[in-house]
């Protein structure tokens, strides 16, 4: 920073609890600079309440204890949330999506804080739609975060109990995933990542996308694939999200 002193503006891409503490000191020595931090998935840990099982439960006593004995400070580490309430300096700024996301914020951050957020709206781009006839085969394309456990089990379920050979699942994930050991799916490429354009070329062939997300999955983010399906009008199979 201190050889860039035309550059007013400072855009950060990512965003974890190190990045906002280190904004935070920063932009009080920079004073004359802007930050704005792109929260992206960030705010999901703030607006989701996390419900620990037992197991998780008892091996944070146990790494506890361990550290007590070994004569370790137990320190607080800080919540996302706690981060961007002390990050409060005028000349920092906060990057999200449509505003009626704000409504989940409002008993997480003091009103200085969502007074310097700023909302963008996740774009959408025009493609060529292709007419789609009816084939013998419904193509069901899956990819992304979209391919999780809640895609393994609608898929097993559907093998066990409403198979007709009509159906084929096209996944895009690594050749590893258990995903590949079940009836009706076919990898949709050898490799692990492919370009947008390769992606979007065998996209126009799927007739549904399914993303099978909890509700409590994406409550103040958008999903990249949702906005897929919505510029090149795909239908999308979806949960409760």
């Amino acid at each position: 920073l201190k050889g860039e002193k035309e550059e007013k503006n400072i855009i950060l891409l990512s965003c974890n609890t190190g990045i906002i503490e280190a904004v935070s000191n920063v932009s009080k020595k920079y004073a004359s600079k802007s930050f704005y931090i792109i929260l992206h998935s960030a705010l999901e840990e703030v607006v989701h309440v996390c419900h620990f099982g037992m197991k998780e439960r008892i091996q944070k006593v146990l790494s506890t204890i361990k550290k007590i004995l070994k004569g370790n400070k137990i320190e607080h580490i800080p919540t996302m949330q706690e981060c961007i309430n002390k990050c409060c300096m005028d000349n920092t700024y906060f990057l999200l999506y449509a505003p009626k996301y704000q409504e989940y914020l409002m008993d997480k951050f003091n009103e200085e804080i969502l007074n310097r957020f700023s909302f963008l709206y996740h774009p959408l781009y025009e493609a060529t739609i292709s007419i789609r006839t009816e084939n013998e085969e419904l193509v069901i394309g899956i990819y992304g975060q979209a391919v999780n456990q809640n895609a393994y089990d609608i898929i097993n379920c559907y093998n066990e109990k409403y198979d007709n050979d009509n159906v084929r699942f096209k996944v895009m994930a690594k050749e590893d995933n258990l995903i590949f050991k079940l009836r009706n799916v076919d990898r949709l490429f050898e490799q692990n990542y492919v370009s947008n354009e390769e992606l979007e070329k065998v996209r126009k062939k799927f007739d549904y996308i399914m993303i099978p997300y909890d509700h409590n999955q994406y409550k103040v983010t958008a999903s990249g694939i949702l906005c897929d399906a919505i510029s090149e009008e795909i239908p999308v199979l979806m949960l409760d999200s």
